[in-house]
């Protein structure tokens, strides 16, 4: 009760952080339900004018601002820049669930954002339970919550958060809870809020094949090829109903300026400019993000002291670690640093609500190890306890 009182007085003081990206969303809510552009368009606005505080509907419409005036004016320059969010159906869905039910629009869409913050500050305590105390379970996991990246996930109104609690309650089942066919479930669904997702299922994949050989309750090939299927079809599915138009679009209207048509930018990616890109995103790490950003720590260099204690912790537990009981929890480690490594190169900015999975996931899997390396311990303590106290016996 007292972590549920904590956690509650956190979430009702958390203010919004209101960025264009709530306008895409909320016409894509709207689109569950109307069909013509002109008059989601229409709505959303119309929405975004009676809900939110004048001074924010001014910067989200900023007549200054070629594109977010062009957005404003132009249905059908609005409709094809909200291509880029309509893959994420699972979180426009409930978004759209919740406005029906009652919830401003645009609160609705924050809204999901605090109620996955607050799942994924219970899951984190839940599974610290599993492994410790309950009092260390609860303070360390409210602890952990509260850390600068994984609040930043709940001011956001975006699906950052939800594709987090997602990842999580999946790496929980498979890991914890051992029961893969659930947390294999999950690790898809999450596909529908975030495709990107579907890097960490991949690697994962292979390296579950790879940490867990020999182990008794090893996953075998016809689940991983049934897993990896399941995902691809499901990556390929929500593409496919949101027309987007491709990586190098997305890339160019990210780093290299935004364009007020993006349907009509080219599709063969410039290397030049990529490269470009990369240098100079390079160069901004570490700490471009804390001492640059003007309103809001968005982040840079946070995942490399959460790695860095993963790295520490497994040097620590050494040779331990080639029991195959731990397969599964190097293997998602593994994961998330090759999956975070490879999405760098597509999406060269290290932002914290991107990154909130890793901020969960890594300290989790480090307490979970350090568990199951004392357990091992005591198990082999009393192993050779039994073979010196049956000698003795034998002489007695």
């Amino acid at each position: 009760m007292l972590a549920l009182l904590l956690l509650g007085r956190t979430v009702q003081r958390i203010p919004p952080l209101w960025n264009w990206d709530v306008l895409g969303y909320m016409a894509l809510a709207l689109e569950w339900t109307e069909d013509d552009p002109v008059e989601v368009h229409r709505a959303t606005y119309d929405a975004a004018r009676s809900d939110l505080e004048p001074a924010v509907f001014r910067e989200l419409t900023d007549q200054r601002v070629e594109v977010r005036r062009a957005r404003f004016q132009d249905a059908e320059a609005f409709t094809e820049h909200i291509a880029f969010y309509r893959a994420r159906v699972l979180f426009t869905l409930l978004t759209r669930l919740l406005h029906g039910a009652g919830a401003p629009l645009p609160y609705a869409v924050w809204w999901l954002s605090l109620a996955a913050f607050a799942g994924t500050a219970l899951l984190i305590c839940r599974w610290l339970a599993g492994r410790t105390s309950l009092w260390s379970a609860v303070l360390g996991g409210l602890l952990l919550a509260h850390a600068p990246p994984l609040l930043v996930t709940a001011r956001f109104a975006t699906a950052d958060g939800l594709g987090t609690l997602l990842a999580c309650l999946g790496a929980y089942f498979l890991l914890e809870r051992r029961r893969a066919r659930v947390g294999a479930a999950l690790l898809t669904i999450s596909i529908l809020t975030r495709p990107d997702a579907v890097i960490l299922i991949g690697i994962l994949a292979v390296a579950l094949l790879w940490f867990e050989r020999g182990a008794a309750d090893r996953l075998g090939l016809r689940f991983h090829g049934l897993w990896l299927l399941a995902s691809a079809l499901a990556y390929l599915g929500v593409q496919s109903f949101a027309g987007e138009y491709g990586w190098w679009p997305l890339f160019q209207i990210s780093f290299a300026g935004k364009a007020v048509h993006p349907a009509a930018l080219p599709t063969e990616v410039d290397w030049t400019l990529y490269r470009a890109v990369l240098d100079a995103k390079l160069a901004e790490i570490p700490g471009g993000g804390y001492w640059s950003t003007p309103r809001l720590v968005s982040g840079s260099t946070f995942a490399f002291v959460y790695l860095g204690f993963g790295v520490i912790a497994l040097g620590l537990l050494g040779r331990r670690l080639r029991d195959p009981r731990f397969g599964r929890h190097l293997a998602l480690l593994a994961a998330l640093g090759a999956t975070y490594f490879l999405r760098w190169f597509l999406f060269p900015q290290l932002w914290d609500r991107f990154l909130a999975p890793v901020y969960v996931l890594v300290p989790l899997v480090i307490v979970s190890l350090v568990a199951l390396a004392r357990e091992r311990d005591d198990a082999d303590a009393d192993q050779n306890a039994s073979k010196a106290v049956t000698p003795a016996m034998t002489s007695s």
